[in-house]
């Protein structure tokens, strides 16, 4: 499975480079983390309960840093198990610094080969792509709140806003509605939208009879 995008952040390569070093904000940026540590340079260890769809468990994992080009990018190298199942993968990560007329901004992108197994592989291959785009995207869009704060309390050399993490159930919700956008044909959701409505409507009636 690959997993290839940019996320484009108003703040300068050296900020967004700290921040992906620093596991506190990595840790905020999607629910359950129960832990998260660098044991060593480039080396993570992190511990994750997540809730979203079919996906519903404890996973455990390691992430490894390798040809890091400070502050331009690096390869990472990833494992992940738990109840669920599997995920590993190798993938590079990118930072381009721009400048506009309102100041630098950053453009990271990605580019994972991924493999997953166990029960996350059994929702199928279009469902299990739409659900890595949109988680990916959830992830780098919290992201992007971290990187904020920290660039408006450089700017103003004021204190941290501290960003928390998003609820297990926005953050699920979110997936749904994303997942529901990328996999159902536009075409279709004025019929969804309509039996829904009518069976809200008929639900109604029951209870109020």
């Amino acid at each position: 499975m690959k997993a290839v995008g940019k996320h484009l952040f108003n703040a300068d390569r050296q900020l967004v480079w700290d921040a992906l070093q620093d596991s506190a904000v990595l840790a905020r940026i999607v629910p359950g983390f129960e832990s998260l540590d660098q044991v060593a340079p480039g080396q993570f260890e992190g511990a994750l309960k997540i809730k979203v769809g079919p996906v519903n468990g404890r996973f455990s994992g390691q992430v490894s840093l390798s040809d890091i080009d400070a502050p331009n990018g690096y390869t990472v190298a990833l494992k992940g198990k738990g109840g669920p199942g599997f995920v590993e993968g190798t993938g590079q990560v990118q930072l381009v610094e721009q400048h506009n007329g309102a100041g630098a901004q950053t453009e990271l992108s990605y580019d994972f080969d991924l493999k997953v197994g166990g029960r996350i592989a059994g929702v199928g291959q279009r469902l299990l792509d739409s659900a890595s785009r949109v988680f990916t995207k959830e992830a780098l869009d919290n992201l992007e709140k971290q990187i904020n704060a920290r660039a408006e309390a450089a700017r103003t050399g004021g204190p941290l806003a501290e960003v928390a993490a998003p609820s297990q159930a926005a953050f699920a919700a979110a997936m749904v509605k994303g997942v529901a956008a990328d996999v159902v044909p536009r075409r279709a959701w004025p019929l969804i939208i309509a039996a829904l409505l009518g069976t809200a409507a008929l639900i109604t009636w029951l209870l109020i009879r």
